[in-house]
């Protein structure tokens, strides 16, 4: 039987409308780039994940709190969570981001967030 492997999906919320696709097609690579650079997450390039920038329907708001969600996080890759946090928050500077991810393993299953004002 062949098992399945879930890739991570990293969701970036409430990103400002106004920027254009090579802005966001640089955030998904520094976000891919660095966590390929973490030695045990088990991430080998843009394959591995899943970067999406869902559309936020309120404009009210956008850029100033910046929300991420990760989903699908195995104990080797926690770590990855806290890079993608720096990376989110380098590309918007002047943002409170929070991240949140869900991580399912052998503790079952944990919510975490973390933020940087």
């Amino acid at each position: 039987m062949n098992s399945v492997v879930i890739k991570p999906t990293v969701k970036i919320w409430c990103l400002l409308h106004d920027h254009p696709e090579p802005w966001l097609v640089n955030l998904q690579e520094t976000i891919v780039k660095q966590v390929v650079e973490l030695a045990n997450a088990g991430i080998h390039n843009e394959n591995d994940m899943t970067v999406l920038f869902p559309p936020d329907l309120m404009k009210k708001g956008l850029g100033q709190e910046i929300v991420v969600e990760i989903d699908s996080v195995h104990e080797d890759q926690i770590q990855m969570t806290e890079v993608i946090l720096k990376v989110v928050k380098s590309f918007n500077r002047n943002a409170f981001v929070q991240v949140t991810f869900t991580y399912t393993g052998e503790r079952g299953i944990l919510y975490r967030h973390y933020a940087s004002g």
